[in-house]
């Protein structure tokens, strides 16, 4: 007989409690089911009740779950221009950086400050690449 704080089976058979992903095996420790099997039983035991525990989760899933059309994973039109917009900001704020590098002119007006350890080519990359991560 194997007992968990709230389910219990005795001779292969559910008696009581809910099984849920703790009382299968998920995360550590030697109260789950799984880990009671492949210690009390041969390698072959652990191994067909994985087996069946699949079986049961893909037959509910045939019958409970849900599907994803290509249609689903088309985005709308206004979308589309949405994230258009978004990657022309993008672009030119790019284009502003590498503009104001070739022209030496900083964010404050001043000269173009390059990054500790950087050259300009690198430095234009780094703030490039910022920039385009931050969309």
């Amino acid at each position: 007989m194997w007992t968990h704080s709230t389910v219990t089976i005795s001779g292969g058979e559910h008696l009581v409690g809910v099984i849920d992903k703790s009382t299968i095996g998920a995360g550590q420790g030697e109260e789950n089911i799984i880990h009671v099997i492949a210690n009390d039983f041969p390698w072959e035991y652990p191994m067909h009740f994985i087996a069946s525990i699949q079986k049961l989760v893909n037959n509910w899933l045939l019958l409970h779950g849900f599907s994803v059309g290509v249609q689903d994973t088309v985005a709308s039109p206004t979308t589309l221009t949405a994230i258009a917009e978004i990657i022309d900001k993008a672009k030119k704020q790019v284009q502003k950086i590498i503009r104001n590098a070739s022209s030496n002119i900083g964010k404050d007006g001043g000269p173009f400050q390059l990054s500790p350890g950087l050259n300009m080519m690198e430095t234009v990359e780094k703030l490039s690449i910022k920039q385009l991560n931050d969309v």
